[in-house]
């Protein structure tokens, strides 16, 4: 009911802001994919929003969540060591993806020798491995 009455919402905005979203659209027209960037992040955001609705126990919790997230930063080290855990798995799937660009070949994977497959599997299965969530609260699908 929650889900369902934000995205109404959502898409009531949209309907009202349509002009202002068009204004901005032709300004980036001009800037290559800065409109699709920017679509992109706006979205995104929206969805975590969205998702925060559902996280919390109360509407007083979610706003109190978001009020921490918007003004109370506090100690950053814990968000510095999740950024670092995320690029040690984003690096080795980056590298391949720009490898497949500059090469034009995206097959390149397919050529490595059989001892550098298997390199390469055995990063990513320990990456898949250890990628687990170290505590917290059960995830959210199963509370339902």
């Amino acid at each position: 009911m929650v889900w369902g009455l934000y995205q109404g919402i959502l898409l009531v905005a949209y309907r009202i802001f349509s002009p202002v979203i068009a204004a901005l659209r032709g300004l980036l027209a001009g800037v290559g994919r800065a409109w699709t960037l920017v679509s992109i992040v706006v979205t995104f955001q929206f969805a975590c929003l969205g998702w925060l609705i559902f996280r919390a126990d109360s509407v007083g919790q979610s706003l109190g969540y978001l009020h921490r997230i918007v003004f109370e930063l506090g100690d950053t080290s814990a968000a510095v060591k999740d950024l670092v855990r995320l690029a040690c798995y984003v690096t080795p799937l980056l590298a391949i993806q720009v490898a497949k660009e500059v090469s034009g070949d995206m097959h390149v994977l397919d050529r490595l020798s059989w001892w550098g497959k298997g390199i390469l599997f055995l990063i990513m299965a320990v990456l898949l491995a250890t990628a687990g969530a170290s505590g917290g609260r059960t995830f959210i699908y199963f509370q339902f």
